[in-house]
């Protein structure tokens, strides 16, 4: 069963970070962000301890929505719980 509230905070989040990822603010984005992190990419799955692994993320995403010229992304939550 869905969580109304999780699914709020979730919502919030995407869009905080969405902001931060074109706004360029690097220490508001990371405090969004709890470690270790798990995130997904074409490559699989990668866990982030440090806080130098969030920084290198960050700037691998900027850079890669900066080269294809992506100025703004578009993210839905389908479905959030808390655990």
């Amino acid at each position: 069963m869905e969580d109304t509230d999780a699914k709020t905070i979730a919502t919030a989040l995407l869009q905080d970070t969405r902001l931060e990822m074109f706004g360029g603010s690097y220490d508001v984005w990371i405090a969004s962000f709890a470690l270790p992190q798990e995130v997904q990419n074409f490559d699989g799955q990668q866990v982030l301890q440090t806080v130098g692994d969030l920084r290198a993320l960050y700037h691998t995403l900027s850079a890669h929505l900066s080269r294809r010229g992506i100025t703004d992304i578009v993210r839905y939550v389908i479905a959030a719980e808390f655990r």
